[in-house]
């Protein structure tokens, strides 16, 4: 269960003694590098589905064949402690090691100490929790048969030989139409400071805002019909996840 409080306050959530989620700032991640940090946030978020084509390519697995948990085994190979101490801190994942709870469960252990890090239930509470920070839904596509299953593997791997290299910043962008808009109270220079997770609520927010605000004029002008809105599109306050 993720809890929303540390969410909106932008504080360290301690998932467990040895995992500590950061909530890094809007210029933390600029500095850090926005595509540096949104290629790792959505690598250590992967499912199966994510990866179709890489897990085939070097690893010759299938993703419709590898559950979620054994996709980060991969994952945490593949990730810098440098790399991912702006959203991890301390947590090494690449020196963890593959083993087995005394109920013969699959864990990630650290080999120094022995010490459990991970199981799946641990891991699921982490990506959940950094997915609903960064506004992000989970992928669970799946084929039909294995015809269709080597489809989706050439058209993952076309979509990411093209869009490899066309990145473009998701902060500026939001924040210049967010300063320009009365209901930021930030101006550009200051909305960097909010935490990422509180920035792209606001965003959403004042978006959501804009549409309620026209339906509003709508049904007050004569122009849409009230009792064909459902009553949830007219509430100003929303959850983006």
């Amino acid at each position: 269960m993720v809890d929303d409080v540390f969410l909106l306050t932008g504080e360290d959530y301690y998932l467990t003694d040895d995992i500590v989620i950061r909530q890094p700032t809007c210029q933390e991640i600029l500095d850090y590098g926005e595509q540096r940090y949104f290629s790792l946030i959505s690598f250590l978020t992967s499912t199966p589905s994510d990866l179709k084509w890489q897990l085939y390519d070097s690893y010759k697995i299938y993703f419709d064949e590898i559950d979620e948990f054994a996709v980060f085994f991969i994952i945490c190979k593949n990730i810098d402690k440098n790399d991912s101490k702006i959203i991890l801190g301390d947590l090494d994942l690449s020196a963890l090691e593959v083993g087995e709870d005394s109920n013969n469960q699959l864990i990630l252990f650290d080999p120094k100490n022995k010490k459990k890090i991970f199981d799946v239930k641990i891991y699921n509470d982490m990506v959940d929790y950094i997915r609903k920070m960064h506004v992000l839904k989970k992928n669970c596509e799946r084929p039909a048969n294995k015809h269709t299953r080597d489809i989706m593997i050439q058209v993952a791997k076309k979509e990411y030989e093209e869009n490899k290299n066309k990145h473009k910043s998701v902060i500026l962008p939001c924040l210049l139409f967010l300063s320009n808009t009365a209901d930021f109270k930030y101006d550009f220079i200051s909305g960097r400071k909010l935490p990422i997770y509180i920035f792209l609520q606001s965003y959403f927010q004042v978006l959501h805002n804009k549409d309620v605000s026209n339906l509003y004029n709508g049904i007050y002008s004569g122009a849409i019909d009230i009792k064909k809105i459902n009553k949830k599109e007219l509430s100003y306050i929303k959850e983006f996840n």
